[in-house]
């Protein structure tokens, strides 16, 4: 796993520690690769499936086109005394301050939100002194960043590359 996507599984986890439900919103599908990573380790009903986030396994649930169909499907294992760990996924949904029909499900456990830009500069401070972070972050030195750091995978550039200001070239 890279650092980012290793770093983007701690948060999640944190999440459902705290909040047993998470509901994962990406309006603009940064994270769904990482989503589509994520090993599987069974199969549920109704399109729900067990996958190893980090050392635990979680119900994962992706939005398909039906708000309700979701909620529908994730009943069972959020419902009840003891909900299991569950994240649904929203690839090209925003969330609304109005509401949704996932709200009671927000509201039981958490909503989640974060900003690929934003993460990608948290993940790089661990390796990158903060001058680096700016410079690949506005795309400038970024053949010189990863060349001091060459542990760093092809996935990680194309997620830092996703980051990059609207027309800028690399350096």
């Amino acid at each position: 796993m890279n650092p980012f996507h290793r770093y983007l599984s701690e948060r999640l986890q944190e999440k459902l520690q705290q909040h047993t439900v998470v509901v994962f919103y990406d309006p603009e599908r940064e994270f769904e690769a990482f989503v589509d990573e994520l090993p599987s380790v069974g199969n549920g009903h109704q399109g729900v499936h067990e996958v190893t986030l980090g050392d635990r396994r979680v119900h994962l649930a992706r939005y398909r086109g039906s708000f309700f169909g979701l909620r529908a499907a994730v009943e069972p294992v959020t419902s009840g005394a003891r909900p299991e760990q569950t994240l649904l996924y929203l690839p090209g949904v925003e969330w609304s301050p109005d509401g949704s029909p996932l709200l009671e499900l927000e509201r039981a456990g958490t909503y989640y939100r974060p900003r690929l830009n934003r993460m990608a500069r948290y993940a790089l401070q661990k390796y990158f002194s903060e001058g680096d972070v700016d410079r690949t972050l506005e795309a400038e030195g970024l053949d010189t960043v990863f060349a001091r750091h060459k542990r760093w995978s092809a996935g990680v550039r194309s997620a830092v590359e996703a980051c990059r200001p609207l027309g800028s070239r690399w350096a």
